[in-house]
């Protein structure tokens, strides 16, 4: 905010350690410590003065859109529940 520099930050906030969490999953079928306090992105970002936007999976393309196109700095947050890794070991 400082800078002024255009910059937009996409946050998918799937609440903790996703990745990890879906590995430790599959693979041993249960996890510990994967979970983390989900700071509020979008009251932080403003506490700062960047304009934020908390949004869902049907507004993410024209909040996303909004965003870039906005100058200075912006920050976009997605909660979400990620998936993404799959076992290769197994």
């Amino acid at each position: 905010m400082q800078h002024q520099l255009d910059v937009t930050w996409f946050i998918a906030d799937d609440g903790g350690y996703g990745i990890l969490r879906d590995y430790l999953t599959s693979a041993f079928g249960q996890t510990h410590a994967t979970e983390l306090a989900r700071p509020d992105f979008v009251a932080l970002a403003r506490s700062f003065g960047v304009p934020a936007t908390l949004t869902d999976a049907e507004s993410l393309r024209a909040d996303l859109a909004e965003a870039l196109s906005t100058r200075g700095p912006s920050v976009v947050v997605l909660p979400a529940a990620l998936r993404m890794f799959a076992s290769t070991h197994l």
